[in-house]
């Protein structure tokens, strides 16, 4: 991104508008997170936004500080937006998420799947991290209640 204080009044309000609509949805999908998911599943949520914040940020910031675009070559970014936090937060945001919708409080190997991958975003330090490749991934289109949905995420 990048658009500099000097540009058009109006290329300023697009840019804050946009941003601020982005704000407002991630703002929504917390809060209802917050409503309706086990704290586990919204804690990771907020980890994950927290780690967008912190690459995106900074980046937001220093492309204010620099000219405004004029040409259609200026619009390429000179700097490619760091992802490895945000990408590692989203792979731990998707195996509590796809822990969650496949735990059953009467098989203990879904319940503690739920748990280590919990335990592992929100304490680090004390448990190994959950590889989402060692975790087979939810078949969306089984039916939740049926053998089939718990056989497809290997229980």
């Amino acid at each position: 991104m990048r658009s500099g204080l000097g540009g058009e009044k109006s290329t300023r309000f697009a840019l804050t508008s946009k941003m601020s609509d982005v704000k407002t949805a991630v703002d929504h999908n917390q809060a209802l997170l917050r409503l309706h998911a086990p704290p586990g599943v919204a804690d990771t949520y907020d980890k994950f936004v927290n780690a967008a914040k912190g690459e995106a940020g900074k980046q937001m910031h220093d492309a204010w500080l620099v000219p405004p675009i004029t040409t259609d070559d200026g619009v390429n970014l000179d700097v490619p937006l760091p992802r490895e936090n945000s990408d590692a937060a989203r792979e731990q945001l998707i195996e509590v998420m796809q822990a969650h919708l496949a735990r059953r409080w009467y098989k203990p190997k879904s319940r503690r799947r739920y748990t280590d991958s919990v335990n592992a975003t929100l304490h680090p330090a004390a448990t190994p991290a959950v590889s989402p490749a060692s975790c087979p991934a939810v078949n969306p289109t089984a039916n939740p209640g049926s053998d089939s949905a718990a056989s497809s995420i290997g229980l």
